[in-house]
């Protein structure tokens, strides 16, 4: 939920507002779908994308290998899949269970899955976390930002097969978080590499909007923001001495 500040008479969000959050779902079922994200369905078997998904106003593609075609979106035919892995705990304040389920992969070892998402604002800064998991083996996914054309490296997710998730597990536990850029097609691509023992794999996604910079200096050269910290303590220490 976006944090709200008073300006004047009106109010203005400092905080991300997530547009789009993609769940890679190996199965039909909407039960498999984690809370608060949209279902992409990649089915339970081998198949060779590129595979397109619209939600609403934005379309999300997915396709095996890195490669690119004139235009500038991707256009591997490498074999991708969908794999369903075992029902994993959700409770707590633990709720991505059924994220951290499924996912899309590609099938060869070393290879790519290759994400493009379309229909953002051109050339316009996201907040993008991705998220990797894979119940039954032990590896990593590297990312990497293809966007404008070069690669530049996102970080990687590791992991452990059967981790032991609980009530009080981050959900964030195997995922990682960057910044990133549309190009001037409002167009994103993203890759997950495997290793030389797995393909690449995502299980999902959530993008942010990032706050406009020049909101934030208003904010800050105001004394907006430490004025409404102040209050917030000092209305914090009133309900503390009351129930004292």
């Amino acid at each position: 939920m976006a944090g709200l500040i008073l300006l004047g008479v009106g109010m203005v969000s400092v905080d991300a507002a997530t547009i789009l959050a993609i769940d890679f779902d190996a199965g039909s079922s909407t039960s498999k779908t984690a809370t608060g994200f949209s279902k992409f369905n990649v089915g339970a078997n081998d198949f060779s994308g590129p595979l397109s998904n619209t939600f609403g106003s934005y379309t999300v593609t997915v396709a095996g290998g890195s490669s690119v075609n004139a235009s500038g979106n991707i256009s591997g035919t490498n074999v991708l899949l969908g794999r369903d892995r075992t029902t994993l705990y959700s409770g707590g304040t633990f709720t991505y269970g059924l994220l951290y389920e499924d996912f899309v992969a590609s099938k060869t070892v070393g290879d790519s899955v290759a994400m493009e998402v379309t229909g953002l604002a051109a050339n316009t800064s996201y907040s993008l976390t991705l998220y990797a998991y894979d119940n039954n083996t032990s590896t990593s996914a590297t990312f990497s930002n293809l966007t404008g054309g070069s690669s530049v490296s996102l970080g990687t997710i590791t992991w452990t097969s059967s981790y032991a998730f609980g009530s009080t597990t981050p959900n964030s536990v195997f995922s990682l978080t960057a910044t990133v850029t549309s190009d001037s097609l409002g167009r994103l691509i993203i890759l997950s590499t495997g290793t030389s023992t797995t393909g690449g794999r995502i299980n999902g996604f959530e993008l942010s909007a990032v706050p406009e910079p020049s909101i934030i200096g208003l904010l800050l050269g105001t004394g907006l923001v430490g004025v409404v910290l102040t209050r917030r303590k000092k209305s914090q220490e009133n309900k503390l001495s009351s129930i004292a």
